[in-house]
């Protein structure tokens, strides 16, 4: 019950943030209003009028001493002496301003925004001294008066930096709290992405992530359910192929032992003809056994054991396996220098991996003409190792280009030198890869021959 009061609809957050905003507003403006009151109280700042207010308490000595200093005069003013026939006398002002004090008795004409205000003072001598002030705040000390921009314009811009510094923590606030409550959906994602659907429920407090979350749990049940059926599907068929070849190799045993013992009796051409015909036959049909087997064991994730080898030492071991089997195929067989790669570990299952290579290399062997070269190259790119294995074939059709990764593929093409293929190879190699968490992708290289290009996952941890 604590956990539905808790939970909260997404307008009602937006809501709760367009308030907290309004109220920032309001609070910042009350902070500033108090310390204007507090700067006025204390005379940090003059108010508006308070040159005004000094020039009236001045006029009876202006005009009636004739000794009053025009230095005297408050601060922030301008002055204007002329005398009784108008001619100057002296004066701080500009030649605008001047103009525009000559001519202050029309006032309603007079920008008082640009020019400010004057005030005129008859003095003893019978002259005449306007004063020029503005009405507007000003700070009491004269350093800050003359090097800080106008206390309108600093008050402003406090105001508008509080508001701005307001918004960047409430939004930061309202932004850490909304991600917060997404990263139970984020993780329940994820692991629904890696296949990992046995976990509890997160929980949020936003009522619609919860709906989410809801959503997503109905997903992963479907899909924890479709997978168990795949997975039984997968290991039913696996069961039936490998009670098959178990059931096919008992008769395919007594056949092969009587082809034996029929070849050594008596026979006529025709029937040793015959005879030959029928060993080769039990032969090919023994290896789709054998195919059919290693297709079965490179599916079973139970047989993956991946440990922690040296890279150097698996691809020497390749390289080794390679060249043998180079000499069979009667081609040559052009590895990479291993020195050009780092000695680092990797967490690979070495003997499934092993046969992946060999069966991709043997294609590519089988693929080429008698005395050209099958080549294999690496590259470290970040965490991934890349093995290219390149033939000097006719490279790939475009149905092989599709197919080529496919159980029982074969290719009528003249890539294919032997009459009998089970078109097994890159099926397993595949399932062996994926099973490292790698890919295999086939092509055709630039020079002619087909390609096949291994991507694998490492660790980089010198040995």
């Amino acid at each position: 019950m604590a956990n539905k009061k808790l939970n909260q609809s997404l307008t009602s957050i937006f809501m709760t943030y367009f308030m907290s905003v309004v109220l920032g507003i309001v609070g910042i403006g009350i902070i500033a209003y108090i310390g204007l009151v507090v700067a006025f109280r204390t005379g940090f700042i003059l108010p508006a009028n308070q040159t005004e207010n000094e020039l009236i308490s001045l006029t009876r000595s202006i005009e009636t001493d004739s000794h009053f200093k025009l230095s005297n005069l408050p601060q922030g003013t301008s002055y204007l002496l002329v005398d009784k026939g108008g001619q100057e006398l002296q004066t701080n002002m500009s030649s605008s301003l001047k103009k525009a004090a000559t001519s202050s008795q029309d006032s309603y004409r007079l920008d008082h925004g640009h020019y400010g205000y004057f005030k005129t003072f008859r003095r003893p001598d019978g002259s005449h001294l306007i004063v020029s002030y503005q009405l507007r705040q000003r700070y009491r000390d004269p350093w800050l008066e003359q090097h800080l921009p106008r206390l309108s314009t600093v008050i402003i811009g406090l105001f508008s930096l509080g508001l701005l510094l307001y918004f960047v923590l409430i939004s930061l606030f309202f932004g850490r709290y909304v991600k917060r409550q997404l990263e139970p959906i984020i993780r329940m994602t994820d692991k629904i992405q890696e296949e990992e659907l046995e976990f509890s429920l997160p929980k949020t407090r936003i009522r619609e992530f919860d709906q989410i979350i809801q959503s997503l749990d109905r997903l992963r049940t479907s899909l924890r359910d479709s997978l168990m059926r795949s997975w039984q599907l997968e290991q039913e068929k696996q069961n039936q192929i490998a009670a098959l070849t178990h059931d096919i190799k008992t008769p395919l045993t007594v056949i092969k032992g009587n082809t034996d013992l029929l070849e050594m009796t008596n026979l006529t051409d025709q029937q040793s003809e015959f005879l030959a015909y029928t060993k080769r036959n039990a032969q090919l049909l023994d290896d789709y056994v054998q195919a059919l087997n290693q297709l079965t064991k490179s599916q079973k994730r139970q047989d993956y054991t991946p440990n922690l080898i040296s890279l150097k030492a698996f691809l020497d071991d390749l390289d080794k396996d390679a060249k043998g089997l180079s000499l069979a195929k009667k081609v040559t067989w052009e590895p990479q220098v291993l020195s050009s790669l780092p000695d680092i570990q990797v967490n690979w299952d070495q003997t499934l991996l092993k046969r992946a290579l060999i069966n991709v290399i043997s294609n590519a062997m089988e693929y080429s003409p008698t005395g050209s070269v099958v080549s294999l190259t690496y590259e470290l790119q970040d965490s991934q190792l890349l093995l290219c294995i390149t033939d000097s074939g006719s490279g790939f059709s475009q149905n092989a280009l599709e197919s080529a990764k496919m159980p029982f593929y074969t290719s009528n093409t003249s890539r294919n030198k032997s009459q009998y293929h089970q078109g097994l190879g890159l099926a397993v190699a595949d399932n062996i890869v994926r099973l490292h968490g790698g890919s295999l992708e086939v092509s055709n290289a630039r020079q002619g021959g087909g390609q096949v290009t291994i991507t694998l996952p490492i660790i980089k941890k010198q040995v």
